[in-house]
């Protein structure tokens, strides 16, 4: 099974990732870093788990190249489930959010 993490920048997404996958990823969503998705794998319960780490977005609208980069994966369908982070930078971005998943959660 493959998970994605979508989420806003700094939600988070890449501390669950380190966690279950006991990596020690280090991403930023800044001019001059490479914007790309993590992959790793875990265990639980003797089945084994994919997870993808992908770059936050506030909108699959893909207004900048993190934001092509997360929305091309979660359109081609490769995930199996798509775990959007809940917890977000400042009350603006939580405003936001809602209007983020929108075209999510009718393609789901």
């Amino acid at each position: 099974m493959t998970i994605a993490l979508l989420g806003q920048p700094n939600s988070g997404k890449s501390a669950f990732y380190n966690a279950l996958t006991d990596s020690h990823q280090h991403v930023g969503n800044w001019p001059g870093k490479t914007v790309e998705r993590s992959i790793g794998t875990f265990r639980h319960g003797g089945r084994a788990y994919t997870v993808v780490d992908l770059p936050g977005t506030y909108s699959l609208a893909a207004n900048s190249e993190e934001e092509i980069v997360t929305r091309d994966y979660i359109a081609s369908g490769e995930a199996d489930l798509v775990c959007p982070s809940c917890r977000t930078p400042s009350a603006k971005a939580r405003n936001g959010w809602s209007d983020s998943m929108k075209p999510c959660s009718r393609s789901w």
